[in-house]
């Protein structure tokens, strides 16, 4: 999937970024501690780019069975702490409709698959 989008976008318009801290046997952690990392791994990877001077303004989260379980709590956690206020999410889950119904209050945009 990475490879294909960028394909499609210019590099100075796209950072993916795929987590890499629930790899090999961490995903028997559970979607809490998962979910934990990914959270962690995403607010240090956009203090990098603010530091670069990239400015970010929406960020997606694409996953898949565990991942999009993993993904929907980062999100949550991410939420929490205020950290939508100045970026918007673009949620991409299999479960999406369920964050969409949960989250009304939220500006979000919901990607089905």
């Amino acid at each position: 999937m990475a490879n294909t989008l960028r394909e499609k976008h210019p590099e100075e318009n796209l950072h993916i970024l795929v987590a890499k801290r629930n790899s090999g046997s961490f995903t028997y952690d559970g979607i809490e501690l998962g979910g934990e990392r990914v959270c962690q791994e995403v607010e240090e990877e956009i203090e990098k780019l603010a530091k670069a001077g990239q400015d970010i303004k929406r960020l997606s989260f694409v996953g898949y069975s565990l991942g999009g379980l993993v993904a929907r709590y980062a999100v949550g956690l991410l939420e929490s702490k205020g950290f939508f206020e100045k970026i918007k999410p673009v949620v991409c889950l299999p479960y999406s409709k369920t964050l969409e119904s949960t989250n009304s209050q939220q500006n979000f945009t919901v990607c089905n698959h």
